[in-house]
């Protein structure tokens, strides 16, 4: 990370191996024109948060999508997390004088260079804003809405230069809430798949026409409980071959019923209580020869 120098500047380090918060007032800290708008994705790959949603005092974590490299120049390493988002002040004032205004959460422990890497923010947004106040800017700091960009970066040790990072962005819907999700995106319409019709084959100009009527055999249960039917299909002419769909208010009854000498008996149904109304429809194994046909619809009621 490029030097940066202000006249005022707060380092609270906490033990050997955890988190050390940096923040320093002023817009020199605007690394790499990071500014508010979604950051593109970083060198190395994205962030993801953890939880994704919370509060201005939730603790979060930025996971890395993959591990740092190792340093190319074999130093000791460390990493560190970029917010920049805007801050304004308890007097109401533009603080400081250029938004969005950054702070920087960093580690001096080194990192996995197999693994993704779990860097959990030293202090929650709404501390981390309070904490980057300083008083020749109006006083405490205090989130705003908005869009704060989240830079991770892969340090070199020695010289604090950056060489790979992940990025990521954290949105403000009101100052004490926060989501992961862009609530001003425009959401991707799904294509609503258009069903593919089953083609109907047309039937050979010589094809004679059928006839196919129905009759059902009803056997009512007491108590109002429904009843039990057995449908019988007559198709014509007799030498008609081919198979009968029954059909219960447009609903299948079973598979379809093989044709015999004109006749179809289908199967012995169970009916709920209610109105009924059932067809059959009779489909020739030979279009050339035979049309098929649909039977008068007979109601009834259970």
């Amino acid at each position: 990370m490029s030097h940066i120098v202000h006249k005022k500047k707060f380092l609270r380090r906490l033990s050997a191996g955890a988190l050390v918060v940096t923040v320093t007032a002023g817009s020199a800290l605007l690394v790499d024109g990071m500014a508010n708008a979604t950051p593109p994705m970083g060198t190395l790959g994205t962030l993801a948060f953890v939880p994704a949603t919370g509060t201005d005092v939730t603790p979060i974590g930025a996971n890395t999508s993959r591990s740092c490299p190792a340093d190319p120049d074999g130093k000791d390493d460390s990493y560190q997390v970029l917010i920049v988002g805007p801050i304004g002040s308890t007097t109401n004032q533009t603080f400081p004088s250029a938004n969005p205004f950054p702070i920087v959460t960093t580690t001096q422990a080194g990192f996995s260079t197999t693994d993704p890497i779990n860097a959990q923010f030293a202090n929650p947004l709404k501390d981390a804003a309070r904490d980057a106040a300083d008083p020749n800017f109006g006083g405490s700091g205090t989130l705003q809405t908005g869009e704060y960009d989240v830079t991770f970066r892969c340090v070199n040790g020695s010289r604090k230069t950056p060489f790979g990072t992940f990025t990521g962005a954290i949105y403000l819907t009101s100052p004490t809430t926060y989501t992961t999700t862009d609530p001003n995106a425009t959401p991707t319409a799904t294509p609503t798949a258009t069903p593919t019709a089953t083609p109907t084959a047309t039937p050979a100009p010589g094809a004679k026409f059928t006839a196919t009527t129905l009759s059902v055999i009803q056997v009512p249960l007491p108590f109002g409980l429904g009843g039990f039917a057995i449908p019988v299909a007559n198709v014509s002419p007799l030498n008609a071959a081919g198979t009968v769909q029954f059909k219960d208010t447009g609903n299948n009854i079973g598979r379809p019923v093989r044709v015999f000498g004109g006749v179809a008996v289908g199967p012995f149904t169970t009916l709920r209580p209610g109105n009924h109304s059932m067809t059959a429809v009779f489909t020739p194994s030979n279009s050339t020869n035979f049309r098929s046909s649909t039977s008068n619809p007979v109601t009834f009621r259970f």
